[in-house]
């Protein structure tokens, strides 16, 4: 069984196949059982010539397009995000995040909508610095609809795209993480690999107080990060490995800073650190 898109379909063609594949499973074309629909139209899309890769790339956007929820349903709109994050379709960008806008306003009932929504801002966040959608980003993260279970995602696409701008949506994005309370339990890792520890350093001294302790808290405990944690006489300090004088100060008070030491973290290893919490807390 060759997996190839047919050389004479047209957009609609593929936009119609795409629909009806993501939302029902049924295809005209012979496909293989046990993979993912994404899976399987990556694997079409890698072994297409560049002509039909385009061709496919614009009926994937035709399909977002014409997704409804009462036609296609949640499972659809999933498929159709991840395929679009495989082949990197960039052009769905606009009608991708107004869907993920208007699905999360409407708050339907429905079990499948928070994986559906999920991928669809996994896929927006995975194609930063694209030109354009740091905008449709900032629609998405600072509409008062958006579900904080999202934010995470929204986040790290704003910084990974526009690390400059990350003390300026961290305020937001914790505001948001407080109503997930067990949520972005990787976010330090993701957080990590889109922002650059210099431009991160740089980033927390313009953050306020309380936002740098949050930010570092999701940042103290991963593992390899270039990043060190200190107790120095000012507070926590947070340094780029590969600068040491580049340091900015998180700010925690002595109290919050004898908590941590009784759950024993790793930024008081050094004995010269215990001593110093020990004349804090005298």
């Amino acid at each position: 069984m060759t997996l190839q898109l047919p050389a004479d379909w047209t957009e609609n063609q593929v936009r119609e196949w795409l629909l009806t594949l993501a939302s029902t499973g049924r295809s005209e074309l012979p496909l293989p059982s046990g993979m993912t629909v994404p899976a399987l139209v990556k694997i079409m899309f890698e072994r297409a010539p560049a002509d039909r890769r385009e061709r496919l790339k614009t009926g994937l956007v035709l399909a977002l397009q014409e997704w409804q929820y009462g036609a296609h349903r949640y499972p659809a709109l999933e498929a159709l995000s991840q395929i679009a994050a495989l082949i990197r379709a960039t052009a769905v960008i606009p009608r991708l995040a107004e869907l993920v806008r208007r699905e999360c306003a409407l708050k339907r009932p429905d079990p499948q909508r928070g994986d559906a929504l999920a991928a669809g801002a996994a896929c927006l966040r995975g194609f930063a610095p694209a030109a354009d959608l740091d905008v449709w980003l900032r629609v998405l993260f600072y509409d008062p609809d958006i579900e904080p279970s999202l934010s995470g995602l929204l986040f790290v696409g704003l910084c990974k795209g526009r690390p400059d701008t990350m003390s300026l949506h961290a305020p937001r994005f914790l505001s948001l993480r407080a109503l997930v309370p067990h949520g972005f339990a990787d976010i330090g890792h993701a957080l990590l690999d889109a922002v650059q520890p210099v431009i991160l350093i740089t980033q927390f001294r313009q953050m306020p107080e309380d936002a740098r302790e949050s930010v570092a808290g999701l940042l103290r405990d991963v593992p390899d990060s270039q990043l060190l944690f200190t107790l120095g006489d000012r507070g926590v300090e947070l340094a780029w490995l590969h600068q040491p004088s580049t340091t900015v100060v998180i700010g925690r008070s002595p109290q919050a800073l004898a908590d941590e030491y009784t759950r024993s973290t790793p930024i008081f290893s050094e004995p010269q650190m215990t001593r110093q919490l020990q004349r804090w807390l005298n």
